[in-house]
């Protein structure tokens, strides 16, 4: 196809309508562009003589199917991008070598498919891996042994697979994990046992440790009702958490206690009603805080809480006219800047017979602690 080429470094043949290809004569290859063509299927043979590749990018064909052994070959592979094709699944054995030998791939994006399902311990081989694109597929169930062998892994994305399962340790293997994206997955509940990494030589649930290395975690858009007071216990060094768009009613006490490093909290498009002192009190180092779009109606008296904070969103909830001036002019003594996130609507308030701010909620809402207690008690 391309005869004498020998010296190639880098060949970009992106938006064409290419179905096949031979790269015999390209040995020195290191990058190699084929996205955007309409290529089907790959096979061992596919890119045997390129044992200089560094960069593959695939996205945007049409490929369904994947052969074992594939990318045995390319022992220098660094990026791998088969994003935007038709994959279903990948094969056990697509990351296989026949000598066991270790791929040196860094990143991996296989985003925007229709992949179903993971096979278990497919990615051993892929102990350099450090970051993980898995986001816009259909993947239903994950669990540890699907990322069993990936050390190194800093960044999972996840987002964008419906009504996804995560079972039991889902990333007890994951000691490395910096980034992790959940947003858009169907998640309803929030256990104590999905975050932290497995000891060796350990099987009981005190085995697993925290995630010394979390730093982001978002979990947006989902459908979590119920938090445990546990649920982030073994994340004490995250510091940025999104959990806006989902349906809280109730915010455990000491959800947040051991988070010292969260800077960043994004709560908005609940249906939080209160947000006690108590928590507020937890949050030593949060310094951008959303609680836009809830049913709000007041925060306690704030005095001696939020020491760092530096801007609050808070437009979109039913505040008294009272609280709203209270909680404006805690904002401008302490120096708060008040943010909009985006649309033109600043924060209204409702008027009430009192001319103070009532800090009682509706016996309705005290009653979700009680409905929350007997949740976790229900499923164990």
């Amino acid at each position: 196809m391309l005869p004498h080429m020998q010296v190639l470094r880098e060949l970009f043949l992106g938006h064409n309508k290419l179905t096949d290809f031979n790269f015999s004569d390209c040995s020195r290859l290191e990058k190699l562009y084929l996205n955007d063509n309409q290529l089907t299927q790959l096979d061992s043979t596919s890119f045997q003589q390129l044992p200089e590749l560094l960069e593959l990018q695939l996205s945007g064909n049409l490929i369904t199917e994947i052969g074992a052994y594939t990318f045995q070959s390319l022992i220098k592979l660094r990026t791998l991008n088969l994003s935007r094709n038709a994959l279903t699944s990948l094969p056990a054995d697509v990351f296989s070598s026949s000598t066991e030998q270790q791929f040196t791939l860094q990143q991996m994006d296989l985003s925007h498919n229709n992949i179903n399902v993971l096979f278990e311990n497919q990615f051993e081989l892929l102990g350099g891996l450090q970051l993980l694109n898995l986001s816009g597929n259909k993947i239903a169930v994950l669990k540890s042994p699907h990322f069993a062998g990936l050390t190194s892994l800093r960044n999972l994305h996840l987002q964008s697979n419906d009504k996804m399962e995560l079972r039991g340790h889902t990333f007890a293997t994951l000691k490395q994990l910096e980034t992790l994206d959940l947003s858009h997955i169907g998640l309803d509940i929030l256990g104590p046992h999905l975050f932290g990494y497995k000891q060796v030589g350990t099987e009981d649930a005190s085995g697993y440790m925290s995630m010394a290395h979390m730093r982001i975690l978002n979990l947006n858009g989902n459908k979590i009702q119920h938090l445990h007071t546990r649920s982030f216990a073994r994340l004490p060094f995250l510091e940025e958490l999104s959990l806006a768009n989902n349906g809280l009613r109730l915010l455990p006490i000491s959800l947040f206690a051991s988070m010292q490093q969260l800077q960043k909290l994004n709560l908005s498009h609940n249906q939080l009603a209160e947000i006690s002192s108590d928590i507020l009190k937890t949050l030593n180092n949060i310094t951008d805080l959303d609680i836009g779009y809830n049913q709000l109606t007041f925060l306690p008296n704030l005095n001696g809480t939020l020491p760092h904070l530096q801007s609050m969103t808070i437009e979109g909830n039913p505040w008294q006219c009272a609280c709203l001036m209270e909680f404006k002019d805690w904002l401008r003594s302490s120096q708060v800047t008040s943010l909009q996130d985006g649309s033109d609507e600043k924060p209204l308030c409702v008027e009430t017979a009192l001319d103070y701010c009532d800090h009682n909620v509706t016996n309705d809402r005290r009653n979700d602690a009680m409905e929350e207690l007997k949740f976790w008690q229900a499923i164990g």
